[in-house]
């Protein structure tokens, strides 16, 4: 589904195999993961892109679990990788409640 020739690369996935917080390929893991959530925050069910025109949520990219305490940056399980969250979340939710 998500591989070189959507501009991500797998060898990222591991935040050690790159400098700084975010991967080279950050833009395209960003847009994917938009994708794949169907521009929906997965905790409260806010839309955005697409689906809301003008008015609609800002949502972000965010990391579950904090690189910090060993998050990655995949796409393949949103449990403990990367999901498209509300602005209302200023943290990740519990892991628990996101869909």
């Amino acid at each position: 589904m998500f591989g070189r020739s959507s501009g991500i690369d797998p060898k990222y996935d591991d935040p050690r195999n790159h400098d700084g917080k975010y991967p080279p390929d950050w833009d395209a893991r960003r847009k994917a993961v938009y994708e794949r959530d169907n521009y929906t925050c997965q905790d409260c069910g806010l839309r955005s892109g697409p689906h809301a025109g003008d008015g609609g949520a800002i949502l972000h990219a965010h990391h579950l679990i904090s690189l910090r305490d060993g998050g990655r940056h995949h796409l393949a399980n949103p449990r403990d990788g990367l999901s498209v969250l509300s602005r209302r979340y200023p943290r990740p939710p519990d892991r628990e409640s996101v869909r």
